[in-house]
């Protein structure tokens, strides 16, 4: 079942870090500086300088004057820096949804709903700890007591394997991150034991006519193009990278906002995998495997609690 989520959705974060009256403002974009700049207490070439900018570092922003940006440095203090020395990357959602907690939240929970489960570096500012990681929910297993769960959105920038070489799902170095770093880094103790053991299916591209190798078992996976077809609109398929994944280099498209993701179905051969592109557009020929643009939203299968 396909249940429409927000075209132009992306990670909106609040600050909850110990920095003021700033603590509590919304952060709206990443700021990418260009070149060295100063930081003025207004939005003004004559204002007072309350510090620099660092050419080719991100910062979080939290305002957008006219030619300027309100920015935090790493010390907390807010200042602005002019638009013509660094780029903007928004990462407020289109329309704000609310996300409920999976464990110990609504037993009812279907298709097209979010929840939050584990956490995750999202807006790029490590003095605040992890961000809570939004989830859709893609189907509900009713015989099973299960939901499938897909990132709302993409949490990092990984290659797909570690090699340029022949690579499958089963083989790739990206099945290894997300079942040891990332399940480690993202979920406490309680939470991986939600986290079911799947049957990940190996699904061939039929397109291409390519193989995918051998089934595996893992808490998990990326969708296959076969799974996008099956779950998602193009709208929901479209996916937004967060702050921090912009900082790892994931594609960011500024006409949408998109990045383009992994999927583990195998592009036009084993050394190319297939992906959603910045539009919303699964592409069976695929990318190379150790491209280093390509951004990951995680899926696995989750129980949930009987309803009473």
């Amino acid at each position: 079942m396909k249940q429409g989520i927000c075209f132009l959705a992306v990670l909106c974060i609040l600050i909850t870090g110990g920095f003021g009256a700033a603590a509590q403002e919304k952060q709206i974009g990443l700021v990418a500086m260009l070149q060295g700049s100063n930081v003025r207490a207004e939005a003004s070439a004559d204002a007072a300088v309350i510090g620099k900018a660092e050419a080719g570092v991100y910062y979080g922003c939290f305002e957008a004057a006219e030619g300027w940006y309100r920015i935090k440095l790493p010390g907390g203090d807010m200042g602005y820096v002019s638009a013509k020395r660094c780029t903007f990357y928004s990462t407020v959602p289109a329309v704000e949804k609310d996300a409920l907690p999976l464990l110990g939240g609504d037993t009812a929970l279907q298709p097209g709903d979010l929840v939050t489960f584990g956490a995750y570096e999202q807006d790029n500012d490590r003095t605040n700890g992890y961000e809570p990681i939004q989830w859709i929910v893609l189907a509900r297993d009713e015989e099973a007591g299960r939901l499938l769960l897909l990132s709302r959105f993409a949490l990092d920038r990984q290659h797909y394997h570690t090699s340029n070489s022949n690579a499958t799902w089963e083989q790739s170095g990206l099945r290894k991150w997300l079942n040891g770093e990332f399940l480690q880094k993202a979920f406490t103790e309680e939470e991986r034991k939600a986290i079911l053991v799947s049957e990940v299916a190996a699904h061939k591209n039929t397109i291409a006519n390519v193989t995918a190798g051998k089934d595996t078992r893992d808490q998990v996976f990326l969708l296959s193009m076969d799974e996008v077809e099956q779950y998602l609109t193009r709208e929901d398929a479209l996916c937004m990278p967060t702050a921090y994944a912009i900082t790892r280099n994931a594609y960011y498209d500024m006409e949408t906002g998109g990045c383009w993701w992994w999927l583990r179905t195998p592009g036009h051969n084993r050394m190319h995998t297939a992906y959603v592109n910045w539009l919303g557009e699964a592409s069976a020929k695929g990318y190379g495997v150790i491209s280093n643009k390509g951004a990951v939203r995680p899926a696995l299968w989750v129980t949930y609690p009987a309803a009473e």
